[in-house]
């Protein structure tokens, strides 16, 4: 989801595959490969300590996936996991609040190349 944000702490809330990790970009961009094969693409970093790999993925990784699936547990068993809940904050605001206008700016971006904002300046007539 753009914009959402978590602070690490039990793993309670952090989807392993699909949320940015303490600056990391989703591991389901670092690892395609992986993702395409888990049965799992919600997994929790809780969860993710409790995993098998027989039952994690729909067909047994070849040699060059077991070393990805090893790299990728190096990096989840890295991570910082304490007992306090993971926090959910707004990433496209300085503040990490969400305000209608940080959501905006973000939307507006690819518009970028023209300027747009004499739309909403316009003088029309009433109806």
């Amino acid at each position: 989801m753009v914009g959402r944000r978590i602070k690490l702490g039990a793993g309670d809330l952090t989807r392993v595959w699909k949320d940015p990790i303490n600056g990391l970009p989703p591991l389901n961009l670092i690892f395609p490969q992986l993702f395409e094969i888990c049965t799992d693409h919600d997994c929790t970093g809780k969860r993710f300590g409790s995993v098998v790999m027989s039952t994690f993925f729909r067909r047994r990784p070849c040699p060059g996936l077991k070393e990805q699936w090893d790299k990728m547990r190096e990096q989840v068993a890295g991570l910082n996991i304490s007992t306090d809940r993971d926090t959910v904050y707004w990433g496209l605001s300085k503040n990490a609040r969400y305000f209608t206008k940080s959501m905006y700016k973000w939307l507006e971006k690819p518009l970028s190349g023209c300027n747009y904002k004499w739309i909403w300046e316009a003088k029309l007539p009433l109806k």
